[in-house]
């Protein structure tokens, strides 16, 4: 086993030198495997990637993988634990029924479980729990550092309640995604694939204690590992980690790494000794287990001497040199709103792109709140005739086909009350037309309808307000006609009509305390009744952009009733319990679109988007709160609590302190993405006109490369 680090700054083509020898290695090596390891949402980009500079134009013994996926190909070699794997919605689910069994030992969460997205908030805690392999031991040690304060005391107790009530109910029938790891790590040695295999990691900022249990695994078994850092060139790799510096988070993961293949090392040859991890950079050798780090100490990506070059050299570093020439590759850009921002950007790629100069693939948007900038761009680059893929996971509430659903629920649950009956009819699948919908909601307001025996009755009366029709004229239109004495006739057909479709469901839903199972049966049954499938795949020609959307919410819907009835198919509940569990799977569930097409502006936001081979970035929403991001309140515990428990020896997931470090360090690899031109710009106001301000980088830029700020006027040219 070898380990062998690839360094260098952004810009210096850590990823093409990493994949040019890997390509060269697999031609060289037909019979050995090639596995790149690169976080999730890449992992297609890296496979384009690598067919593009494979000289063959195929990647036959290359395989690009996650961690999640390098699991599931040991797993189907060598056997593995065969529990199902609960997805993020499953434990939601789970966690909803095991707080209503637990809500009487619970003293401040328990009254909170039904507040929407709180189920998700609970979950997160629970699964950075996991994630940090936080044990019970631990979570009595936390207690035990903060008993003199008391709100802090009684939610750790709650988390342990529900911690130790989860991990019970689970144990021996579902395996934790956290656990997929751990199962990895147990049988990564038996694996005939590893052995043969040559890993490269690539993409990675820093590694969660599962993750790191893993690669000390691998490190054992496989012949050669490959890792690439972002790190200053000019800087020293093992140096002391200050969490104030840029590269902080590079120089945390070349010690975590180091020190697990040190262990590595030592299960493999059975010594005792351990080198230091400073050690690493003077001593080499295969005995212990690495190679000489790959340092790239050019910048291929920036090859002119100019803005960008210096951005990269003196952006957030101890000691800067502002830039004493012209600046044109950077500009500064004020405008009133994020629309006006999106309007900025789309006029400067359509000139761009009518020029000549540049492909629309060769351009991208960065937004600071992509929530804030992704309807604005869905709206107005069509607009210019720009395509655009927005790079986006969506939650699917408000989707008809859930409407349908949480309707009926809501119908069964509030005894068919006005509102919840006519919420489910205007999804517009309830087999009634939105003016027969309009009608028969007149009659029951007219009337005073409520509950359900009234709907299973015939209606008898029809108030003189309701007596008169509006009928086609011959001269002026319409003309109001008298209804004939068996009108109510009519408004009897609706009634027949909803009650065909809902009775039979609400018949089974109404009975008391039937078990999970038996309540999705219903639920399914009302689905086939109503033909949901075929109404949906009808709404998604007519829906343009969110056919992809439409497409995929019944397969989503259907997959949630079968995982609950996987999960809790045997619980007993009553139909509230139900509908509860239900919408706590709903909230967790998300879709994310596939790019339709190649040639189009990428937008994505700062953490999540990967971009490859940009020469135009455009960064808007450089607002204060936005770049760097305010932390959302800190969930369960808050950010000032986290710092308790970190000053006790906890160890959980970053801070707010530490998390507006290693933000600066994803700025930073965004900010010096692009080979050509970088243009940032921010709002004066939000798009409910809240006043804002730029963010801090703003002032810093302007110190650093001299660049005086555009305030660019309205456009007036177009409807928006």
């Amino acid at each position: 086993m070898s380990l062998q680090f690839v360094f260098g700054n952004s810009g210096s083509g850590k990823s093409y030198y990493l994949y040019q020898k890997i390509i060269e290695e697999s031609r060289l090596h037909p019979e050995r495997d090639f596995l790149v390891i690169v976080p999730e949402q890449f992992t297609m980009q890296t496979q384009r990637d690598l067919v593009m500079l494979h000289p063959d134009g195929g990647i036959m013994n290359i395989d690009v993988l996650s961690f999640r996926r390098l699991a599931h190909r040991v797993f189907e070699e060598v056997g593995a634990d065969r529990r199902t794997i609960l997805t993020e919605t499953g434990k939601n689910l789970m966690l909803r029924r095991v707080a209503e069994q637990q809500k009487d030992c619970l003293k401040v969460l328990g009254s909170r479980m039904n507040r929407t997205g709180y189920v998700s908030e609970v979950k997160s805690i629970l699964s950075e729990l996991m994630q940090y392999e936080v044990s019970d031991y631990d979570l009595q040690g936390m207690l035990d550092a903060v008993e003199n304060r008391p709100l802090l005391h009684a939610k750790l107790e709650d988390v342990r309640v529900l911690y130790g009530a989860f991990l019970e109910y689970q144990r021996d029938r579902f395996m934790k995604p956290e656990e997929l790891l751990e199962a990895l790590a147990k049988v990564a040695g038996k694996s005939a694939l590893l052995r043969r295999s040559v890993l490269a990691f690539d993409g990675y900022a820093g590694f969660t204690p599962a993750q790191l249990t893993v690669l000390e695994k691998l490190l054992a078994v496989c012949p050669m590992v490959y890792l690439t850092v972002t790190i200053d060139a000019r800087e020293s790799f093992f140096g002391a980690i200050r969490e104030h510096e840029l590269f902080a988070p590079s120089r945390r993961l070349i010690k975590s790494v180091a020190e697990r293949c040190g262990e590595a090392v030592r299960a493999g040859s059975g010594e005792e000794s351990h080198r230091s991890v400073e050690s690493m950079g003077t001593a080499y050798g295969e005995k212990r287990g690495y190679e000489k780090p790959i340092v790239l100490g050019t910048l291929p990506r920036f090859s002119r001497d100019g803005a960008l070059r210096h951005l990269e050299q003196n952006l957030f570093r101890k000691r800067t040199l502002p830039y004493e020439g012209e600046s044109e590759e950077i500009s500064l850009h004020e405008l009133s709103s994020p629309a006006q921002e999106v309007h900025f950007a789309a006029r400067t790629i359509s000139h761009l792109v009518r020029e000549g100069t540049y492909r629309y693939r060769e351009i991208a948007v960065i937004a600071g709140d992509l929530n804030a900038y992704g309807d604005y761009v869905k709206n107005i680059f069509p607009y210019y005739g720009i395509p655009a893929f927005v790079d986006e996971t969506r939650g699917i509430l408000l989707n008809p086909c859930l409407e349908f659903v949480r309707g009926a629920l809501a119908m069964v649950r509030d005894d068919f009350s006005r509102e919840s009956v006519f919420r489910f009819l205007r999804t517009g699948l309830a087999g009634l037309s939105s003016d027969e919908a309009d009608r028969l909601e007149n009659y029951v307001i007219a009337v005073g309808i409520r509950g359900y025996r009234y709907w299973e009755e015939e209606w008898t009366w029809c108030p003189p307000s309701l007596r008169t029709v509006m009928c086609p004229g011959t001269e002026n239109g319409e003309e109001e006609r008298e209804m004939p004495e068996d009108g109510i006739s009519g408004f009897n057909a609706l009634r027949t009509r909803f009650m065909d479709c809902v009775g039979p469901f609400a018949e089974k839903m109404r009975e008391k305390h039937l078990l999970l199972k038996e309540y999705a049966q219903a639920l399914y049954g009302l689905l086939v009744d109503c033909n949901i499938q075929q109404q949906m795949k009808n709404l998604e020609k007519q829906a343009g952009e969110l056919s992809s959307e439409y497409r995929q919410v019944y397969p989503v819907l259907i997959g949630l009733l079968d995982e609950m009835v996987d999960l809790l198919g045997e619980e007993q509940m009553d139909c509230g319990e139900f509908a509860d569990i239900l919408d706590a799977g709903l909230s967790e569930a998300k879709i994310g679109i596939i790019p339709p097409g190649i040639d189009q502006v990428q937008v994505g936001d700062i953490r999540r988007s990967r971009l490859s081979n940009v020469k135009i970035l455009f960064f808007l929403g450089l607002n204060d709160g936005w770049v760097p991001s305010r932390p959302d309140g800190g969930g369960i515990v808050s950010d000032t609590e986290r710092e308790i428990l970190l000053n006790a020896g906890a160890s959980l997931a970053p801070s707010a302190r530490e998390n507006s470090y290693i933000q600066r360090f994803y700025l930073y690899q965004n900010l010096t993405k692009p080979q050509d031109r970088l243009y940032l710009s921010w709002c004066l106001s939000s798009g409910d006109g809240t006043a804002m301000r730029p963010s801090y980088l703003v002032s810093v830029l302007q110190l650093l490369l001299r660049i005086q700020i555009a305030h660019n006027q309205k456009c007036h040219g177009c409807r928006h």
